[in-house]
């Protein structure tokens, strides 16, 4: 049955579920007692990863400044509790330092996503997945976004064997919590 307005038959409309047991309710929970702030967030989350989500954080490391290109471990994102990250890399300006390396990862591990990687080696526009950044483009299979579950530890990146000169990173992170009060936020660039 439809319903009438200004002159015509509205049709009722339902969705069916034509082969799985997920339903619009299941993902997004109950309607009723939920916000559309989390119900956005939830659908965002599962269209995959986007600088458009409103928990993305982008940090910008300019490595010709003191906070950014010591030899030491520098923190990018502040993890609190247990969250699911999904990141990705991208150099905006040659990188230099002669004799610098840097590598990417966590708090207790700052090889743990990117093993040592020479500064020259990061040129303007490449995608940093890897030791041996090479490209502007590549294809999903090969080209890594990191996808972790994380609780508590602090993400960043280490410089070795000397100071970098020049250059820019910039860090880009999606993240979801997956327990109440679980946050990532951009770092100060201090000690991881």
């Amino acid at each position: 049955m439809g319903e009438y307005r200004n002159g015509k038959v509205i049709q009722d409309a339902s969705l069916t579920n034509t082969g799985g047991t997920a339903t619009l309710g299941g993902l997004i929970g109950d309607v009723a007692n939920s916000s559309l702030a989390t119900r956005t967030q939830l659908v965002q989350n599962n269209l995959g990863i986007s600088a458009d989500s409103s928990h993305h954080i982008a940090v910008t490391c300019d490595l010709g400044l003191l906070l950014w290109n010591t030899d030491d471990p520098h923190e990018v994102f502040t993890v609190t509790g247990l969250v699911r990250v999904r990141l990705w890399q991208i150099c905006t300006e040659d990188v230099a330092g002669a004799g610098a390396s840097i590598q990417y990862g966590y708090a207790g591990a700052t090889n743990g996503f990117i093993a040592s990687t020479a500064a020259a080696d990061l040129d303007i526009g490449e995608l940093w997945y890897d030791a041996t950044p090479t490209t502007v483009i590549d294809a999903t299979a090969t080209c890594m976004i990191f996808d972790y579950v994380i609780n508590g530890l602090d993400i960043g990146y280490e410089i070795t064997g000397a100071a970098m000169t020049d250059g820019i990173l910039v860090f880009h992170c999606v993240w979801e919590p997956l327990e109440a009060g679980a946050t990532v936020v951009a770092g100060p660039g201090t000690t991881l």
